[in-house]
C-alpha cells in the first residue's frame, strides 16, 4: 500500500498530559548532546522519525536521498 505520516501537532499541549518522565531538562540536555555527538555513528546510520525503533538504528542507506560515508544524514519528516 501507499506510505502515509500524520503530520498533525496537538493545538492545545494542555491536552497532552503530563509525561511520566522525571529527569530534569538539564540532565536530558547534555545526554542529547553526548549521544549525538559521542556515541551516535554518523557514518552508518541516520535520523529518521519514521523509521526509527527503539534500540535499532536507521542505516543512512536505506533511506531516500543518497548519502555518502562523510555525511550527517537527518530525514525530514515534512519533505517525503
Amino acid at each position: 500500500g501507499e506510505d502515509y505520516w500524520e503530520t498533525k501537532f496537538k493545538m492545545h499541549v494542555d491536552d497532552l498530559g503530563p509525561s511520566s518522565n522525571k529527569t530534569p531538562i538539564g540532565d536530558l540536555l547534555i545526554n542529547f548532546f553526548q549521544f549525538y555527538t559521542r556515541d551516535f555513528d554518523w557514518r552508518r546510520h541516520a535520523v529518521s522519525m519514521r523509521r526509527q525503533e527503539a534500540g535499532k538504528a536507521v542505516d543512512k542507506n536505506s533511506l531516500v536521498l543518497p548519502a555518502n560515508e562523510d555525511q550527517w544524514y537527518v530525514e525530514d519528516p515534512f519533505d517525503l
